[in-house]
């Protein structure tokens, strides 16, 4: 029986007298360290324009030409090197809710379920097979539910056009994030993609194509109220250790998750926790590559190298964790569709049970749908976020997407539901002096440097999310 179950017995025990947990939202979160995953492990029974010459192509990567120079707003996505040639996820997997226009989509299915799947089927009923129906003439009130919402961006790119307005700023990057931290701090867990390391010599900020950024970019983010930073990128290298080193340095004492690199073999062994409202959350983020530069370890960087090991990493977070989510720094860039790397994997992550996978590093927004297995498990999946923010060239890519999860699970039987949506973001930039990202719904600029307008962007994410691109 899954750890849940026990978490959930403990709170209606709880509870007695005391009222409901109908609809709880807390935003307290928990990392939980090593010494927590042990006590868990024992409480469970065994249940961009950015890519430098040499990117490997084959894994799914293209060539990234982020300059500064004037747009190309032709839409086509001319610079990928590949394009997926069937829009969906492959033939072994069955959609259960496409995204369609973008709205919130809900389906439901019962924890644990699907741990063994081995491959994918035929088409699937709305509920899975685990999930019993309410007889409401029975009911005399509304089950006791616990209810979390996670948020989740994609990449933070940091060409040097952003650090020359920060550092005027006084090392202030609050403008980034300024007209979405809201929202963001309303989730539960917030997550973004920083693409980019942090480096303390100032003499060593960079942009395109070897990133340096400065560390105010993570005082900013923590700021808006991102829980999870995902660090595997194929960037992570750019400054070799002195990057990762930095970085790992700088978010040590800070009060988010940062996954995906490493200063030492045993903290890259270990899977990431986080503890939120008495569900434990395993967070799992491997990059393709690192546009060539070899890795100075085996350890320094999450990878897709060894395909045994991310199987591996994704059974132990399932034995320590209530829903596993896997973080994929994937795809082709600038093409609007999952390639045959994030079909592949895509799969793979199905068979093994994954809860949610969102991924990131196409730098153009891409689907999102429900899939599921032969067994009944379902697995939601946003192929690529896009952008959060950049300073790239061409309009497509100030289109970005914000996934907003909900997943509501019934105390007494544990049976799970998942509310989804993306919502469409766009990167305002002008003149070189002015930048931020706002949500599109908010949009009214007519100045933006590569030509993104309210009505061009609504009509590229429509296009893109029904898989019309």
């Amino acid at each position: 029986m899954k750890r849940l179950y026990i978490l959930i017995l403990a709170a209606m025990i709880a509870l007695a007298g005391c009222g409901t947990l109908e609809n709880t939202r807390i935003k307290n979160v928990t990392v939980l360290d090593s010494d927590a995953q042990e006590v868990a492990a024992e409480n469970e029974p065994g249940t961009d324009d950015e890519a430098a010459a040499g990117d490997d192509i084959t894994s799914g990567a293209g060539t990234e030409d982020e300059t500064t120079t004037a747009a190309d707003v032709s839409g086509t996505g001319d610079d990928a090197t590949t394009v997926a040639d069937v829009p969906g996820t492959g033939d072994d997997t069955t959609t259960e809710a496409m995204s369609g226009t973008g709205s919130e989509t809900t389906t439901e299915a019962t924890f644990g379920a699907g741990n063994d799947s081995s491959t994918a089927s035929g088409p699937a009923d709305e509920t899975s097979s685990g999930t019993a129906a309410a007889d409401t003439s029975k009911e005399e009130s509304e089950p006791e539910t616990i209810t979390i919402n996670i948020k989740a961006v994609g990449d933070d790119l940091i060409h040097s056009g952003f650090y020359n307005i920060g550092e005027a700023r006084g090392s202030d990057y609050t403008f980034m994030f300024e007209n979405v931290s809201d929202v963001i701090q309303e989730a539960d867990i917030a997550i973004i993609n920083q693409e980019t390391m942090f480096v303390y010599d100032k003499t060593k900020y960079s942009g395109y194509p070897t990133f340096g950024s400065p560390t105010g970019i993570g005082d900013a983010l923590i700021a808006a109220g991102f829980d999870v930073v995902q660090l595997a990128t194929n960037h992570s290298l750019d400054k070799g250790l002195t990057g990762i080193n930095n970085t790992v340095d700088y978010f040590s004492d800070k009060d988010v998750l940062a996954i995906g690199i490493y200063t030492d073999e045993e903290s890259a062994s270990e899977i990431p926790l986080m503890e939120v409202a008495g569900v434990t959350f395993a967070f799992l983020n491997y990059t393709y590559g690192t546009n060539g530069i070899a890795m100075p370890n085996s350890y320094c960087v999450n990878t897709f190298s060894d395909e045994d090991k991310v199987r591996d990493d994704i059974r132990r977070a399932k034995e320590l964790a209530d829903i596993v989510v896997v973080l994929p720094h994937w795809g082709t860039e600038y093409t609007y569709t999952p390639d045959s790397f994030q079909k592949k994997w895509t799969q793979i992550f199905l068979e093994e049970g994954v809860d949610i996978v969102i991924g990131t590093h196409p730098h153009v927004v891409q689907p999102y749908e429900m899939l599921t297995g032969e067994d009944g498990h379902q697995m939601l999946v946003y192929y690529s976020l896009g952008n959060f923010i950049s300073w790239q060239s061409k309009m497509e890519r100030m289109l970005g997407g914000m996934a907003d999860i909900t997943i509501t699970i019934t105390v007494e039987d544990g049976t799970i539901s998942y509310d989804y949506d993306l919502v469409p973001l766009v990167t305002y930039i002008h003149s070189g002096t002015a930048t931020t990202t706002y949500f599109l719904s908010d949009y009214d600029k007519t100045d933006h440097t590569y030509g993104a307008t309210k009505e061009n962007m609504t009509e590229l994410f429509e296009k893109i999310i029904n898989w019309e691109m």
